[in-house]
């Protein structure tokens, strides 16, 4: 699990107990990472690494409509992905739905 105490938020692992209302982010997802070279589906164990969740940050922010169904989507919701622990693209995409700008 992977605490964002900026926002009161948690990522949980896919083999974790995530609370109601928690919203799956790994593949297959809107929010997946395509970049994830690891494993497909929401059962792999295998975990991001660094140039990949760079480089979901770079094309959430050149793709506008992952920031914008973000906000929608995500806001104020704990998270669920495939990862075990950071790196993580969903502390990526927290960090986009619940900017204030």
């Amino acid at each position: 699990m992977i605490e964002v105490k900026e926002y009161g938020l948690k990522v949980f692992g896919h083999n974790e107990n995530p609370p109601e209302g928690a919203i799956w982010v790994g593949s297959p997802s809107l929010f997946m990472n395509p970049f994830n070279q690891v494993g497909e589906g929401p059962i792999h164990i295998e975990q991001e690494t660094e140039a990949e969740v760079r480089a979901f940050k770079l094309y959430a922010n050149l793709n506008k409509i992952i920031p914008e169904h973000a906000k929608e989507e995500l806001r104020g919701k704990h998270l669920v992905c495939g990862c075990l622990n950071e790196p993580c693209h969903a502390v990526v995409l927290m960090e986009l739905a619940n900017d204030p700008n």
